[in-house]
């Protein structure tokens, strides 16, 4: 009888890999500051300052905030370790819940494809670099995996998560508001069996940008939906934070001037600070992060290309989706690292994917493994290994 051991060997390499994505930020939290080099990101002091002068602030997020981190701050005394802590669980449960929404998506979510993961949970610049601080960063991903988990479900319980997902989501950044209701859209679309669901999405789009643009008129707040306003917001931070720090100004009229810079802003978006800073290696984490973003925006879309489902166009509809929203507002170079974090997320299981289908391919061509070493990873049960319980047969 064939009995291989590769794939308990995995599974606990998967546990171990999760226990130490939730410990990673506090490790990283104290060797930056052993070393003196912690990053000086201000949203940290604001953040902080609540839990020792009080709730001082009018701010949606800084408020939700508050709420969520208040307890284990007055309990322990205020120090932003504690932050750090419950940012590496909030860690732990975004790459977990990630993962089954992926799951329920594709086809090629095996323990591997799991591992792989996980590993490119862990080496993600961006993240190492913001939950080993006390800001948002984990805390929204978190939020933002709930909301996708739920959506994608979209019955029962988890029609429930989706909402309030997608609620705490705006709370933390009131920006994704449209992203939230189009990406809902999606899903809601993609579950209807019919041939008309691409036109349903399309005039779902438009009723709902229709629809809010209505009632931002009725609020009298219609023009901060335009063209020009969204421009003029872009323009006037060249002048506010230097033109070092932001992308070129723009100059729209109507929302086909927006349409024609989309592509281009889209790569600014992915790849910030490359393309858009005279000098990207003095940003050494977000250069970082642009190569790793890349790697995996490659990977992700070669995955995509070769399992060809329609439920995992569902999903890279979506990730497009967000971008192309969140590179249309967005102007900051530091800030688009920030903000396309929920984007590269969302493509990791894809990359994933990817990756373990790329390996598999290397090994199915090599001529140097024996057959029992090809047998094992053909078969999804683990690290490439040699059966020992066939040999000993």
């Amino acid at each position: 009888m064939e009995r291989t051991i590769g794939g308990q060997s995995t599974q606990n390499a998967c546990v171990m890999l999760f226990i130490l994505i939730s410990l990673a930020p506090v490790l990283l939290y104290i060797v930056q500051n052993a070393m003196a080099m912690a990053p000086d990101i201000p949203d940290s002091k604001l953040y902080m300052s609540q839990f020792v002068d009080g709730l001082r602030t009018d701010n949606l997020a800084v408020r939700f905030y508050y709420v969520v981190y208040a307890p284990l701050q007055l309990a322990f005394g205020p120090d932003p370790i504690v932050s750090v802590m419950l940012n590496g669980v909030f860690n732990a449960l975004t790459a977990g819940v990630s993962w089954l929404a992926y799951r329920e998506l594709a086809l090629r979510a095996n323990v591997r494809v799991l591992f792989i993961f996980g590993m490119l949970f862990l080496l993600w610049p961006a993240l190492a670099r913001y939950s080993s601080a006390p800001v948002r960063e984990s805390m929204f991903l978190m939020t933002w995996s709930l909301f996708i988990y739920g959506a994608s479900r979209g019955t029962g319980m988890h029609l429930f998560m989706a909402v309030m997902g997608g609620l705490c989501v705006v709370l933390l950044r009131p920006e994704f508001l449209p992203v939230v209701l189009l990406v809902h859209l999606v899903f809601v679309v993609a579950r209807i069996k019919s041939q008309w669901r691409i036109p349903m999405l399309v005039f779902g789009s438009v009723a709902m940008v229709w629809a809010g643009r209505w009632v931002m008129g009725l609020l009298n707040l219609d023009h901060l939906l335009s063209p020009e306003r969204i421009a003029w917001e872009r323009n006037y931070a060249v002048i506010r934070y230097g033109e070092d720090k932001v992308y070129g100004q723009v100059q729209w009229t109507s929302w086909v001037d927006v349409v024609k810079d989309a592509p281009k802003l889209l790569l600014w978006f992915l790849l910030s600070p490359f393309g858009t800073s005279d000098r990207p290696f003095q940003m050494v984490v977000a250069a970082l992060d642009a190569v790793f973003s890349s790697l995996v925006i490659l990977a992700g879309l070669c995955s995509f290309v070769t399992q060809k489902q329609r439920r995992e166009t569902v999903w890279m509809a979506c990730v497009a989706m967000v971008a192309i929203s969140m590179a249309i507002v967005e102007y900051h170079v530091v800030g688009a690292v920030r903000h396309r974090m929920p984007v590269i997320l969302m493509l990791l299981p894809p990359a994933a994917s990817g990756i373990e289908h790329g390996i598999r391919n290397i090994i199915r061509k090599s001529r140097l493994g024996g057959e029992s070493v090809r047998r094992e990873w053909s078969n999804g049960k683990g690290f490439v290994g040699v059966n020992r319980y066939e040999e000993s047969s």
